[in-house]
């Protein structure tokens, strides 16, 4: 447990970051005897927004549980898309940099919950634990390594294959020893997270459908254990792929 006689923000970070070790759920009850005036918590639930465009960024928000989208939009309506799970930070880089707007939605896509830290305590908890500092260098540069992959996903892979690295991922992260696998998430959200419109998205579907890497069942994407070892054979052979993510060379998939 966090020692209540020094309640510091990194102590709140290691004791979040050991139950999700553990594999043990939190709840704010857990987390309200270790607030202060500076902390606050909160459950933002499923389809809620942690935070919006519209939000004056005033905190700094630790996600301690759950999973949210960062949602990006432009003027005309196209979308990117990126999964974030807890624990993480949002508006670090807007306390250290002093701004005040926010340029993203951040979805819950399942009940998340929040410690709200007030940003002068934030930056004065920073300068003086080297360690927290570490935790909270090692988060963003995680979130600067996944959008350059992003960026470089974008300009180096054809549809199908940033389809088929998006299969893999989900696969890896959700099929708990299943053989066969549905993947039971909104097309649209599929064609946004992998930086393709919706009518190429359905076009990459077909073509990997005819070539037997996946079948579909009610409009859904599956995938059994022997395509997704067709998958990552393919994946690790292609000429056009020069970067593959972590997963694919280190995973164990069953």
């Amino acid at each position: 447990m966090i020692n209540t006689t020094e309640n510091t923000l990194y102590q709140i970070m290691q004791f979040v970051q050991e139950q999700h070790r553990q594999g043990n759920p939190l709840t704010s009850d857990i987390i309200n005897p270790f607030l202060n005036r500076m902390l606050t918590v909160r459950m933002v639930p499923k389809d809620s927004y942690i935070t919006t465009v519209l939000t004056p960024i005033k905190k700094v928000y630790y996600v301690m549980s759950g999973s949210f989208s960062m949602i990006r939009s432009s003027v005309d309506g196209k979308n990117t898309i990126r999964i974030q799970k807890a624990p993480t930070f949002l508006g670090v880089d807007f306390t250290v940099l002093s701004l005040t707007g926010y340029f993203a939605d951040n979805l819950a896509l399942e009940d998340c919950l929040v410690l709200n830290i007030d940003q002068k305590y934030f930056l004065e908890s920073m300068k003086q634990n080297g360690e927290m500092c570490y935790e909270v260098l090692y988060s963003i540069c995680s979130k600067f390594f996944q959008t350059s992959f992003r960026y470089d996903h974008t300009l180096f892979y054809d549809p199908c294959t940033k389809l088929m690295i998006y299969i893999m991922d989900h696969w890896i992260t959700n099929h708990r020893q299943q053989t066969k696998y549905t993947i039971a998430v909104p097309n649209t959200r599929i064609a946004d997270e992998i930086g393709v419109s919706i009518r190429t998205y359905y076009r990459a579907v077909a073509k990997l459908k005819t070539d037997h890497f996946i079948s579909i069942a009610a409009g859904n994407i599956c995938v059994t254990y022997e395509q997704i070892q067709q998958i990552r054979s393919y994946l690790q052979n292609a000429k056009a792929v020069t970067a593959l993510p972590a997963f694919l060379e280190n995973s164990t998939l069953m």
